[in-house]
């Protein structure tokens, strides 16, 4: 297993239904709004983030976070995967799209350089995407298990990481002092809001 620098596990607090996605919004998942995961980090003037002010809670627009180690030697490959009930309350049809993503990306080609995204969902933010359809007053438990990052010299041949067989993953070059992470994403592409509840997220590294 790789060295974890944090907890690779996010679980919503039981029965959070304040996640109201509204029609035309897409993005990132947010934490729940009533607590910080366990070793949750945000951006701040530390490499990889700093621990989140004591006393305060998410706003609901922090995302959640899935983090490979941000450093090691030799090959690496980090699996993630992530189930979320969708509830529509609705009287009509709701249509969103999701996936597996990276937030707080360090590059647009290889947004968790030196990991590949070898298979990621960044489609799903593509207003082209044909979404899942939820019908009215439905409830559906709907899995994401699309995003595998292989960290490997070899595979990188067109771009040899720096020090192999040690390496460490780069900082997000959005001035945020944050690595990136794997996060769950999603599209409404509907005109009724959709409530996103129960996400459980886990991450797991193979070597």
């Amino acid at each position: 297993m790789g060295p974890w620098a944090w907890s690779m596990i996010y679980n919503d607090t039981p029965k959070y239904t304040q996640r109201v996605i509204n029609a035309g919004w897409r993005g990132a998942i947010g934490l729940a709004k009533t607590k910080w995961p366990s070793q949750y980090r945000i951006p701040g003037n530390a490499d990889g983030g700093v621990y989140p002010p004591a006393g305060s809670t998410p706003t609901g627009t922090e995302p959640v976070r899935l983090t490979p180690p941000t450093s090691g030697n030799g090959r690496l490959m980090f699996v993630t995967q992530c189930t979320l009930t969708i509830v529509n309350t609705s009287g009509s049809t709701g249509k969103m799209s999701y996936g597996l993503g990276v937030s707080f990306v360090n590059g647009q080609n290889k947004p968790m350089y030196p990991y590949l995204g070898v298979a990621h969902a960044l489609e799903v933010l593509d207003d082209s995407t044909r979404p899942d359809e939820f019908p009215a007053g439905s409830v559906r438990v709907v899995t994401m298990a699309a995003r595998m990052d292989l960290l490997d010299n070899a595979f990188q041949s067109d771009e040899p990481i720096p020090g192999w067989p040690n390496w460490q993953m780069k900082l997000s070059t959005d001035g945020k002092r944050m690595y990136p992470a794997v996060t769950p994403m999603i599209n409404n592409l509907g005109t009724v809001p959709l409530t996103v509840m129960d996400v459980f997220g886990f991450g797991y590294c193979v070597t």
